[in-house]
């Protein structure tokens, strides 16, 4: 940004644009050699002084002010994580509802799904060292590696009545 000011601060100093003068009066117009130089290195000088003072005060933020905008980022993030669990599990057990086909333990694990995957990310999310995530994420993987395995083996009919396990009886 700094180079391409000062080229065209360079460009129209060097080479004015005199649209609608005469030959005569731009030959009028022009100045010695020496005096261009000094007027350019001023005004280059100004030039660069105003955008490195306006670049620092544009951009410059504190540590505090940092602090306060990633987390109010990480709260924003928080309560959007939230509302997609909501809509997601909401959709997913109304169509699990709708469908006669689908039993109760295929709701139970479509809805362990979504719940493990949003409670994921919002450990990670919310998490502020590495220590917090690795057990939080633990303890998901094990609701996950449980709701997974029981999906995998199905219901368990129980040998005494011949009644699936997981239904009411």
């Amino acid at each position: 940004m700094k180079i391409l000011f000062s080229i065209l601060l360079i460009l129209f100093v060097v080479f004015p644009t005199n649209i609608g003068i005469s030959s005569e009066e731009q030959t009028s117009q022009t100045k010695p050699a020496g005096d261009v130089s000094s007027k350019l290195d001023k005004i280059y000088a100004e030039a660069t002084r105003e955008i490195d003072t306006a670049f620092e005060s544009d951009f410059r933020i504190d540590e505090s002010e940092y602090r306060k905008l990633q987390e109010e980022n990480r709260i924003k993030l928080l309560i959007g994580i939230m509302i997609l669990t909501c809509i997601s599990l909401l959709m997913i057990l109304v169509c699990m509802i709708r469908n006669e086909k689908c039993a109760p333990w295929n709701i139970v694990n479509a809805s362990g799904l979504v719940l493990v995957i949003q409670a994921t990310l919002f450990i990670v999310v919310a998490s502020d060292t590495h220590e917090q995530l690795t057990a939080a994420i633990g303890v998901v993987g094990a609701i996950a590696g449980y709701l997974f395995g029981s999906a995998s083996r199905g219901p368990v009919e129980r040998k005494d009545e011949g009644v699936p396990a997981n239904t009411a009886a």
